[in-house]
């Protein structure tokens, strides 16, 4: 009895670590296979050892599964249905077959293995199913699967574990002993083979139920990342309108928050904090209340438990005065954000940086529900700030967290998934749970079905937030597979066709010569069927003119198919071998085939391409053929190149028609519109690199409707054609003419040096005209008005181009026709709008218009502030801001520049003394000077005159002078040099490379930096011009110890190319754009930090 009860309890707990989720009952029970065996071999009365081994085995199994309390009763339940089922099948197998039994009839063994062990095994099934439901150990909606899967392991169990009890320990000895050998190997390989299998199953089950798990869990967290981010979005569009109205009143607010609100659930709020001064306190509030619905607003602060007061007397408020919808949130109208702890936090963050702060969560103070909330602020600044560097105001968005993920997920909910949403911003201690599950699970901690958490972190307006997603106990059972079932019927088939085949062996032989008769007849069968195919293969190649090949790399043997030889032309007797392959072709294309073939042999995998074949003697027009070639290795080394050879030559003549018809045009032979716009776009890409002109002449032939009208269409198209031919003759081959329809043809005149030359083509064209045409015996005079646009004084791309010359074509009709026109009225406009900007930038510096911005320079790869250049820009307050590219040429040819460049040096000698007296690390400041601001007498006094005034070292300025400057060298302009190296001032050559460079400047000038012109970088490092220029510079820089700063750097391709020719110091906007003086004293702090850390 002992043997039977350890026997039993080491087979069960063998099979329940092959258990296969989500269940924990297992497919393949060979304990109860024991049981019925040891019940029929020693009697009932062992029924004990089996009651005492099933008890043991679920202890086990309820200590595996966690599970406690009245569970315990569970393995006194199942040790009692296994003893049963064991009694109840030992019954049956007496009653039905009779034992002692040698099992050694095909009747015999059927009743046992299919009819009294599959229903004894309905016992234990149902009273260790009903148990663990009863207890809640198994769902409900798991109860059939689990029973179904009980039922089956015991019955695979008895089918291999009792036969091999039996050739064991079976009684009579004499009717198992002889057997062992030819009924044991088979059942213990079946044995192995399952228990492989099954554990094999399982691992691959649970990989799936994780992998289905990750990707759902992926989508719920792209759901979610996606609708903060629409917040975000929200956020910026509320920004944006601020700035661009910034006198918005409430109602317009409420209409501008509603479909926002509308469209994305959890939003709570959206609103807008003006900057309010104390003095402009009482302004704010008396403004606010005029309006009905506003009538009792009032600046407030908020306490720690969320009560509201009349706000203390402070140098600035952050009042609500705009929240939509109104109603739900007329508590926090006018409350003082900065009175409230965790906005406190995000505010300032905001103010600095000048992007999107969350809060950390916190319950609103419109919070009705006490559900936890967030706020998001993001600064806004006025078009021209009323005080420089200070922000006009906030807007914000208030997200209930809760309500905000409900939304997102609403219509997206998978089932037996949970949530926890928490924040781990590292400044705050610990983690803040902000939504879901009470607590957040670990990221590698497995949970329910032993299925990993999904934690994604991410970044939420500057706080980081971690989604935990989580498998629950019923995840695994709605997505389990259909493996397990699987399983089980492969097993109780392959146990049925064992035990079949050990019966009935002596039938072999027969089955055998029947099976040899039948692939007999079915390979005569294929074979007819082969043959078949291949005609029906041949008629396909003769259809689509294609035919195949292949031959032996080595030996160039092979096989040609019929067609092949056809589109040739070869007679079919030929060899079908490589070498006449290659000389069926036109000679010209050999080499080409050759080449391919040796590619591919080389190890290409596959290659295609178009071949001619020899002229024929008939004169039909020369074919086209297309190769196809690939390689496959043969066992002995070599390789059999196969491929196929098709005429295309109509497809190839008809794609060559398409071509033509799309871009010329089929009456004159001339580019098309498609085409000519195509060639002019091409013609302005080189000369704005290049600063070259470009010509478009606009052509209209006069008087021609009346050809047309009176001698017909036909004739009108034959001296279209014509004039065509003439016009085409007056131009260089560089030059495009095209029709654009009917009686228009326009001319792209590229590579321009002078603007006359454009009017010296015109009379060409004008000339080409006059002498009469002889059309079908009749003569024909046609003259022709043109227009002229020039790039790039009248426009900047086709389109403008096109319509200016347009336009002048028609003054020239105006005029009398055949006569061309300059176009004009751009030249007008611009000196008018020349004389508007000189008298404005005469008042803009008493006015206090005139502002500097700062671009940072940094040290690089560090990313080290390490210089700033100051740049003027000018804030009209009637046209806005004016670009320096229009009033800095006013400026010098008025002479204006020299008192700009004076205020420029004094402003920035000003902010350089601001940032020194706050302590803050030490940068260089790079002024840009004018030519002529350099050659003005009293320059070097005027520059010493500043830096005595603002108290400030030359030596932290830096003078950015441009070539131009250096253009008429004197021994005063080297005096000057020298005095200003003297005084402790770097000077760097600015835009280095653009004008006329002369490396004498570089040895004779006490120069200490060069400056590449952002024009060599903007195409690096894809243009091999300018990589050259770039890498030109820094190493002449190299030798002659001057420093080198980069320009225009804004691709990280661009900052990588630097980097590796030692190019250490740049500016751009992939680093930092040009910013208030504010800017640039937030990233000293930000330096100031990092050093002391």
């Amino acid at each position: 009895m002992a043997g039977i009860t350890v026997a039993y309890a080491i087979c069960g707990l063998i099979a329940l670590y092959m258990a296969i989720p989500p269940g924990y009952v297992a497919p393949l029970y060979p304990s109860a296979g024991i049981a019925l065996a040891g019940l029929l071999i020693y009697g009932n009365r062992i029924w004990p050892a089996i009651f005492l081994g099933a008890v043991l085995t679920n202890i086990e199994a309820v200590l595996r599964s966690g599970l406690g309390g009245q569970n315990w009763i569970m393995p006194l339940c199942v040790g009692s249905g296994a003893a049963l089922q064991a009694l109840a099948g030992a019954a049956l197998a007496r009653r039905w077959i009779g034992f002692p039994n040698a099992l050694d009839t095909a009747g015999a063994i059927l009743r046992f293995l299919f009819a009294a062990a599959p229903i004894s095994c309905v016992i234990s099934a149902s009273i260790g199913v009903g148990t663990l439901t009863l207890l809640g150990a198994i769902p409900l909606d798991e109860a059939a699967f689990s029973w179904w899967n009980w039922w089956a392991g015991d019955a695979i169990g008895i089918l291999i574990a009792a036969p091999l009890t039996f050739v064991f320990f079976g009684l009579p000895r004499r009717d198992w002993a002889p057997r062992r050998l030819a009924l044991a190997l088979p059942l213990v390989v079946a044995l192995v083979l399952l228990i492989g299998l099954e554990v094999q199953v399982g691992t691959w089950e649970q990989q799936r139920l994780q992998s289905r798990f990750e990707r759902d869990a992926r989508y719920l967290s792209s759901l979610l990342r996606t609708r903060f981010s629409d917040y975000l979005d929200v956020l910026q569009s509320t920004e944006r309108v601020m700035v661009a109205a910034p006198a918005m009143d409430n109602d317009s607010f409420q209409q501008f928050g509603a479909p926002w609100l509308s469209r994305f659930g959890g939003l709570q709020a959206i609103g807008w904090i003006p900057r309010v001064p104390t003095e402009q306190r009482a302004v704010l509030e008396a403004t606010a209340r005029a309006n009905d619905v506003t009538r009792d607003f009032m600046i407030r602060d908020r306490d720690s438990d969320n009560q509201l007061s009349a706000a203390s007397p402070q140098p600035e408020y952050y009042p609500i005065r705009y929240i939509t919808p109104l109603e739900p949130n007329r508590r926090a109208l006018g409350v003082n954000v900065l009175t409230i702890p965790a906005a406190a936090e995000a505010i300032p963050r905001t103010l600095a940086k000048g992007k999107a702060s969350a809060t950390r969560a916190f319950e609103l103070t419109q919070e009705t529900q006490g559900k936890l909330g967030v706020v998001v602020y993001q600064r806004t600044s006025p078009a021209v700030p009323a005080e420089a560097g200070k922000p006009d105001g906030l807007v914000f968005v208030a997200l209930r967290i809760e309500d905000a993920i409900n939304g997102a997920l609403r219509g997206h909910v998978i089932d037996g998934i949970g949530y926890c949403l928490s924040d781990i911003t590292t400044e705050q201690p610990g983690r803040q749970r902000l939504a879901g599950l009470a607590n957040c699970p670990e990221q590698d901690k497995p949970g329910a079905g032993g299925l990993t958490p999904w934690v994604e972190i991410f970044d939420f307006a500057g706080r980081t937030w971690a989604i935990h997603l989580v498998a629950e106990p019923g995840y695994a059972a709605y997505y389990r597979g259909w493996e397990a079932w699987t399983l089980l019927a492969i097993g109780l088939l392959s146990i049925g066709t064992l035990g079949a085949f050990l019966l009935t062996t002596t039938g072999h032989a027969r089955r055998v010569e029947e099976l040899v008769h039948l692939r007999t007849a079915e390979l005569a069968d294929a074979g007819r069927r082969l043959s078949a195919q291949q005609a029906i293969l041949t008629h396909a190649e003769r259809i689509a003119r294609l035919g195949s090949w292949e031959a032996n790399s080595v030996t160039g043997q092979g096989h040609w198919s019929s067609e092949l030889y056809r589109i040739l032309g070869i007679p079919a007797v030929d060899d079908s071998n490589l070498s006449r392959l290659i000389t069926a072709i036109h000679p010209d294309d050999r080499a080409r085939l050759q080449d391919a073939l040796l590619d591919v042999e080389r190890g290409l995998t596959s290659t295609s391409l178009d071949i001619r074949l020899p002229d024929r003697n008939d004169g039909s027009e020369r074919r086209i053929v297309h190769f196809t070639i690939e390689a496959t290795s043969c066992r002995d080394g070599t390789q059999t190149l196969r491929g196929t050879v098709q005429d295309v030559t109509d497809s190839r003549a008809a794609e060559a028609h398409i071509h033509y018809l799309a871009h010329y045009d089929t009456l004159t032979g001339l580019p098309n519109r498609s085409l000519w716009i195509s060639r002019a776009e091409q013609a302005l890409a080189f000369a704005r690199r290049n600063k070259l002109r470009v010509g478009v002449l606009f052509l209209d032939l006069d008087n021609f409707k009346k050809i047309n009208d009176t001698l017909g269409h036909p004739v009108g198209d034959r001296l279209l054609s014509a004039a065509a031919h003439r016009l085409s003759l007056c131009l260089r081959e560089e030059d495009v003419l095209a029709r654009l329809g009917g009686d228009e043809f326009v001319v792209l005149l590229p590579q321009l040096t002078r603007a006359d030359d454009a009017a010296t083509v015109a009379r060409k064209l004008l000339a080409s005209l006059t002498r009469p045409f002889d059309i079908d015996g009749q003569e024909l005079t046609v003259s022709t008005s043109i227009g002229i646009a020039l790039y790039p004084g009248n426009g900047a791309d086709v389109d403008v181009l096109l319509k200016h010359a347009d336009t002048a074509m028609y003054d020239a009709k105006n005029e009398g026709r055949n006569d061309f026109r300059f176009f004009t009225p751009d030249m007008n406009s611009r000196a008018y709008a020349r004389l508007m900007i000189e008298n404005a930038l005469r008042r803009a510096i008493e006015r206090n218009e005139l502002v500097l911005e700062y671009q940072p320079q940094w040290a690089m790869p560090e990313q080290r502030l390490i210089g700033v250049e100051a740049l003027v820009r000018w804030d009209n307050p009637e046209r806005g801001r004016i670009s320096p590219n229009d009033f800095i040429p006013v400026a010098e040819e008025t002479g204006l520049i020299q008192s700009i460049g004076d205020w420029v040096l004094n402003e920035a000698c000003r902010q350089q003394a601001e940032w020194q007296a706050a302590g803050l690390p030490p940068l260089t400041v790079a002024v840009n000077i004018s030519a002529l601001q350099f050659r003005k007498p009293g320059f070097v006094d005027r520059v010493r005159q500043a830096f005595t005034e603002s108290g400030v070292s030359p030596h932290t300025f830096e003078l950015e002078l441009t070539e131009s400057a250096l253009m008429q060298p004197s021994a005063e302009t080297e005096h000057q040099f020298a005095t200003l190296r003297g005084m402790g001032l770097g000077l760097a050559l600015d835009d280095f490379g653009t004008g006329y460079s002369s490396l004498s400047y570089l040895k004779r000038l006490p120069l200490t930096r060069l400056k590449i012109d952002r024009s060599f970088v903007q195409d690096l490092p894809g243009d091999p011009e300018d990589a050259a220029i770039a890498a030109a510079t820094l190493s002449i820089a190299r030798d002659l110890g001057l420093e080198v700063v980069a320009e225009g750097v804004e691709t990280e391709a661009q900052r990588d190319f630097l980097l590796a020719r030692q190019c250490h110091i740049m500016q751009g906007f992939l680093l930092g754009r040009p910013m208030p003086g504010a800017g640039i004293t937030h990233l000293l702090q930000d330096e100031a930090r990092r050093s002391v850390a």
